[in-house]
């Protein structure tokens, strides 16, 4: 997850101004790729807007370097190469150690001796690598070198550095966010995948009751198993990515008569379960609205199934509430 806070703009910005220029501030946009080479651990490639001017920015964290990671390194550079014409730079973040025999080939930036140069022509315009070691004299400045404040926040992970440093105070800040929006798409998810099953586990139990109203032959049979099969593989995957679906289906026979109404058990509707919130709201007697006593009130009374905690409920009502106007009269604070 923490690799994922290079796709920050903020963050963007830090890592370009410095190892780029001023003039690249704002000049680049941060994605996740999708290599041909496989890969086992995070990339992040920093695109130019302007190409011709500004190099693409290759950006690693890993926690060891060696022969075999520069390798593919190496193949990346030449795969941004043959799609933006041009080499990159490379910024390697190492959480553990570079190699010994690696080290030795490195040179220190003439402005920012904390960088580790390697060897890069032709395949990148430059190679940096920051390492636990390579920062260890730069760790009493303050305020801290912002690329020395990412290589403390990838390599260290304490919840104690946030008083520490004003630019690792940002970061930790920055994946807090990053984290919640994460956990809430991942929910929103989730809640749509089981809309989209339950109302299509209704219409195949709608298909196989029609079909069991037909004279008896073998081609009727034949056409509710396959029903009864795509039941059973929605059942199998709706439990398997969706924790909190408990419905339980049993194979349908020939036979069969029972109508899709009385098999679908289907979670409450976003509709519903902001109708609770703002019951909640209206008859709450404090000033500041106490989330967390909706969430578990709500969870008791059977709402917000598919929401993991108080903060990701929030989130979405007040995403919603943007989104559709205010739904609740009540001038009592819901932040």
């Amino acid at each position: 997850m923490s690799s994922h806070i290079l796709l920050n703009a903020e963050v963007t910005n830090l890592i370009v101004r410095d190892l780029v220029g001023l003039n690249a501030v704002d000049q680049y946009l941060s994605q996740a790729p999708e290599w041909s080479t496989k890969r086992i651990f995070p990339n992040v490639l920093y695109s130019a807007i302007d190409a011709k001017k500004l190099p693409p920015i290759v950006i690693e964290v890993v926690h060891v370097v060696n022969s075999n990671f520069l390798h593919q390194v190496v193949q990346y550079c030449e795969e941004v190469n043959l799609r933006y014409g041009v080499v990159p730079l490379v910024l390697i973040f190492v959480v553990e150690r570079v190699q010994d025999d690696i080290t030795s080939n490195t040179t220190r930036h003439y402005k920012y001796p904390f960088l580790l140069k390697l060897p890069s022509f032709p395949w990148a315009k430059d190679c940096f690598v920051v390492s636990k070691s390579s920062i260890q004299g730069h760790l009493t400045d303050m305020p801290l070198h912002p690329l020395v404040a990412l290589a403390i926040f990838f390599t260290t992970q304490k919840p104690d550095l946030l008083d520490h440093d004003p630019t690792i105070q940002k970061l930790y800040n920055i994946l807090k966010k990053t984290s919640e929006n994460v956990i809430l798409n991942r929910e929103e998810i989730a809640y749509d995948i089981s809309r989209i099953c339950n109302d299509f586990e209704s219409r195949l139990d709608e298909s196989v009751r029609l079909l069991s109203r037909l004279k008896n032959t073998e081609s009727k049979k034949r056409a509710i198993d396959c029903l009864n099969g795509g039941i059973a593989t929605l059942v199998t995957y709706k439990r398997k990515y969706i924790p909190n679906s408990s419905r339980e289906l049993s194979p349908l026979t020939s036979s069969s008569s029972r109508s899709s109404v009385s098999l679908v058990a289907t979670s409450p509707s976003l509709s519903e379960n902001w109708n609770f919130v703002e019951r909640f709201i209206k008859d709450y007697d404090k000033k500041k609205m106490d989330w967390k006593a909706c969430y578990s009130e709500g969870k008791r009374q059977g709402y917000f199934t598919n929401y993991t905690t108080h903060i990701s409920l929030k989130n979405s009502y007040q995403r919603w509430k943007i989104q559709h106007g205010p739904p609740c009269r009540s001038r009592r604070r819901t932040d």
